[in-house]
């Protein structure tokens, strides 16, 4: 009898025990704390701005590598315009591509945590852009990587404009197709 009482006290001593964080076994994106009471648990919302600028710089070699080769290979073998198109469409692609596989190394769990990554890689992109698009709108010869982005004959920045959304949306839509859902906020 004082046998079943013991192991009926140690059972309810288990219950009465604080929750420690149980993580998700599996998929390396969702491996953050199931139950957010113990102090141990790792915050899910919080943004790795550090992995962000290191992959926009990575992004940005990448553009840069992509630049490169439309100068030296595909406007003497295509023309102007038809480089400017497969250069941009590689450049979207790179920057896609690019969100796709770092999505589990970013660990942007939340949809408000991929969008601030976009964001970030947004304000990097136009803080690099800046001097560009000052040139544009005070009249000055326009820069010519920055004139592969205007749409010809009617100045209007449809290209930049596509770009820019590409990177802001882009860490959601690679951490989207890997499969990552996140929560909503």
């Amino acid at each position: 009898m004082t046998r079943s009482r013991e192991s009926l006290r140690f059972l309810i001593s288990l219950k009465a025990a604080p929750p420690r964080a149980r993580y998700v076994v599996g998929n390396p994106h969702e491996n953050y704390a199931m139950n957010t009471t113990s102090a141990a648990a790792p915050k899910s919302h919080s943004v790795r701005w550090l992995q962000g600028v290191a992959l926009w710089v990575l992004i940005l070699a990448g553009a840069s590598v992509i630049g490169f080769l439309q100068a030296l290979y595909l406007k003497p073998w295509l023309g102007e315009p038809t480089a400017a198109q497969i250069s941009f469409a590689a450049t979207n692609l790179l920057i896609l591509c690019v969100a796709y596989v770092f999505a589990p190394w970013l660990r942007a769990n939340t949809t408000r945590a991929q969008l601030k990554i976009g964001a970030l890689w947004l304000a990097l992109t136009m803080t690099f852009e800046f001097e560009s698009l000052l040139a544009h709108l005070l009249d000055l010869p326009p820069d010519p990587f920055f004139a592969d982005h205007l749409v010809t004959g009617g100045g209007f920045m449809l290209g930049l404009t596509v770009l820019l959304l590409v990177v802001l949306f882009a860490p959601m839509a690679g951490a989207r197709l890997r499969g990552y859902r996140g929560r909503p906020n």
